[in-house]
C-alpha cells in the first residue's frame, strides 16, 4: 500500500517550528514544548537489526516518515539463510558468501542436503535497506528508556496529533503516531506497554539457543568437522563426549557449525540448539577447546530465546518470529516485513487519537492469524521434543530428519509454513523414529500440552494414524490416567 507522499513529510528534527508545517494537509501540529532534540515522524521503530531496519525501509517506501532507534551502529552477528530464500527475497546482492554444498553429519552418517547456503554481508544489507528508504528514514543511535501515550485526549498545544512520546537515553525524544517494537525477544520486554499477543505455551521454560564461535585456519580444524568447501550445518561427530565435558554428565548436547571462509580460514561455532535453562557460553567454549585442543579467541557468541511469549504490536524476534526448533529468523522477518508495512500504512489512515491501537491490531492480525498460531503451536511441540533429548538421541533425531525426503525437512525448517503441510511433515518424521524413542517423546511432549490444549493434541494424535495414535495414547495412559488417554484418542477435552 503506497501512501500519498504529499501528505507524509520526511522526518523532522526540531528545536524550533518547521517552516513547512503549515502546509501539512493533515494539519498535524508539531509539539510546541520541545527541548533538546526531538524527532517528529509517523512511526518509531525500536530496534535496527535486520527485522527492524527491513520494516523501517518498507514503511518509508510506502510514504511514511520513520525514526529507527538502536544504540548499535552495526549488526554484530552472522546472519545466514538458504540461497533459494535469498533469491526469492531479492537480496542475493547483499550476500557475502555462498556455499553450493551443505551437509549435516550425524553419528556414522553424512547427509548431503542438495541446498545451497548463504551469509549476509551485514554492512551491505543495512546500507541497501537505508538507501531504499531515502530521506524518510532517520536512524538514531540511542536506547529507548520509556514510552508514553497520554490516556486522556491529547491537547494540540502539547503533543498535537503526535500522541506517542519515546524517550531516549541521549536526552532526545521521538514524537510519533505509533511505535513498533523490533528490539529482540528481550530488548523491550520490561518497558513495552503492550501485552503478549497470544497465550504463552503450556509452560515457557526460558529455552534458548546458545553458541560460541571462533575463526581458525583450515589446517588447525579437525578433518572430522569439515567436508571440503561445504557448509556444515551440524556436525555431531564426537557427540558422546558432550556429556563428560568439565566432568558434568547429563548437560545439554551441542554440535559444531562450520563455514569455510576465504584465505584458508574456517568459522567454527559450538552450538547448543535448545536448552532450558540455557547452556552456558563458558561450557560451549570449553567443548570447542576440547575439540580443537588449542587456544581460542571468540569472534561471536549468541543467545537466542526460543520460547519467549510474542509481544503484541511487535516485529521480528519480539513478535516470536524466531523458529523455536532452529533459532533462525532473518528470512522470515524479511519475508513478512512488506506485509506488516502494508498493514501499518493502512492503519495510520485517518485522524483520530487511536491510530497506535489500530496499528497494533493490524500488526497482530498479520503475524498472529489463526494459520500462523497453529504453525507456532507445532513448532513449540518440536521444541519440547528437542528439550527432552540427550546427546545421542539428538543426533539420531536429526539423522531421521535429514534422511527424510527434502520436502519434509524443508517444511520442518521453514519459518512460516502452512500448518497443515507442517503437521504432515512432522507426522512423517515421527513415524520414522524407532518405537522406543517415539514412546519416550510421546510422554515428554504430550504431557506438557494435554491440559493446555487437549483439542489440539487430539487432532495431532488422530492425524498420526491408528498405530501411532495407540502408541501415544498408551504412553499417556500410564502417567495421565485412562480418561485422559481416551480423550486424546477422541480428539476432545477430558
Amino acid at each position: 500500500m503506497q501512501m500519498d507522499a504529499a501528505r507524509r513529510p520526511a522526518v523532522t528534527r526540531t528545536g524550533a517550528p518547521d517552516s513547512n508545517d503549515s502546509n501539512d494537509s493533515n494539519d498535524r501540529s508539531k509539539p510546541s514544548d520541545l527541548d533538546a532534540v526531538t524527532h517528529v515522524c509517523d512511526v518509531c521503530v525500536i530496534g535496527a537489526g535486520p527485522a527492524g531496519l527491513a520494516l523501517s525501509s518498507h514503511l518509508a517506501r510506502r510514504g511514511l516518515s520513520v525514526v529507527c532507534v538502536d544504540p548499535a551502529q552495526h549488526w554484530p552477528a552472522r546472519y545466514c539463510l538458504w540461497l533459494d530464500e535469498a533469491r526469492s527475497l531479492a537480496v542475493e546482492p547483499w550476500l557475502s558468501s555462498t556455499w553450493a554444498r551443505t551437509i549435516v553429519r550425524t553419528p556414522g552418517q553424512v547427509h548431503e542436503l542438495d541446498r545451497a547456503y548463504a551469509m549476509l554481508d551485514n554492512a551491505r544489507a543495512a546500507a541497501a535497506l537505508a538507501a531504499l528508504a531515502g530521506d524518510r528514514l532517520v536512524r538514531v543511535l540511542a536506547r529507548c528508556t520509556g514510552i508514553e501515550q497520554p490516556h486522556a485526549p491529547v491537547s494540540r498545544t502539547s503533543h498535537g496529533a503526535y500522541g506517542v512520546q519515546v524517550s531516549l537515553d541521549d536526552g532526545s525524544r521521538v514524537h510519533c503516531l505509533a511505535v513498533v517494537n523490533a528490539a529482540g525477544a528481550h530488548g523491550l520486554s520490561h518497558a513495552w506497554p503492550r501485552p503478549t499477543a497470544t497465550g504463552p505455551r503450556a509452560a515457557a521454560l526460558g529455552a534458548a539457543q546458545t553458541a560460541w564461535g571462533t575463526i581458525v585456519s583450515t589446517a588447525d580444524a579437525p578433518a572430522t568437522l569439515l567436508s571440503g568447501d561445504a557448509a556444515v550445518l551440524m556436525s555431531f561427530d564426537g557427540v558422546e563426549r558432550n556429556d563428560g565435558v568439565e566432568g558434568k554428565r547429563g548437560q545439554a548436547p551441542s554440535f559444531v557449525y562450520a563455514l569455510p571462509l576465504d584465505e584458508g580460514r574456517v568459522f567454527l561455532e559450538e552450538t547448543c540448539l535448545a536448552s532450558a535453562p540455557p547452556l552456558a557460553l563458558a561450557t560451549l567454549r570449553a567443548r570447542l577447546h576440547e575439540r580443537l585442543e588449542r587456544p581460542l579467541t571468540a569472534v561471536e557468541h549468541c543467545f537466542i530465546l526460543l520460547d519467549a511469549p510474542p509481544l503484541s504490536g511487535s516485529f521480528g524476534a519480539a513478535a516470536g518470529l524466531v523458529h523455536p526448533c532452529t533459532g533462525y529468523s532473518v528470512a522470515t522477518s524479511l519475508r513478512l516485513a512488506p506485509l506488516v508495512a502494508d498493514a501499518i500504512a493502512w492503519a495510520l489512515n485517518g485522524s483520530d487519537a487511536h491510530r497506535w491501537q489500530r496499528v497494533t491490531a493490524a500488526i497482530d492480525e498479520v503475524l498472529f492469524s489463526k494459520r500462523r498460531r497453529r504453525a507456532r503451536a507445532l513448532h513449540w511441540l518440536g521444541l519440547d521434543l528437542l528439550l527432552g533429548l540427550d546427546a545421542r538421541s539428538t543426533g539420531d533425531f536429526f539423522a531421521t530428519v535429514f534422511a527424510a525426503p527434502p520436502p519434509v525437512w524443508r517444511t520442518f525448517l521453514h519459518g512460516d509454513p502452512d500448518p497443515d503441510v507442517l503437521l504432515a511433515a512432522m507426522t512423517s518424521l515421527f513415524s520414522s523414529l524407532n518405537r522406543p524413542l517415539r514412546r519416550s517423546l510421546s510422554r515428554l511432549v504430550l504431557r506438557r500440552h494435554l491440559k493446555q490444549a487437549p483439542a489440539f493434541v487430539g487432532k495431532l494424535v488422530s492425524s498420526l494414524g491408528s498405530s501411532l495414535g495407540s502408541t501415544l495414547g498408551s504412553s499417556l495412559g500410564s502417567s495421565l490416567g485412562s480418561n485422559s488417554a481416551r480423550a486424546v484418542r477422541r480428539g476432545s477435552p477430558s
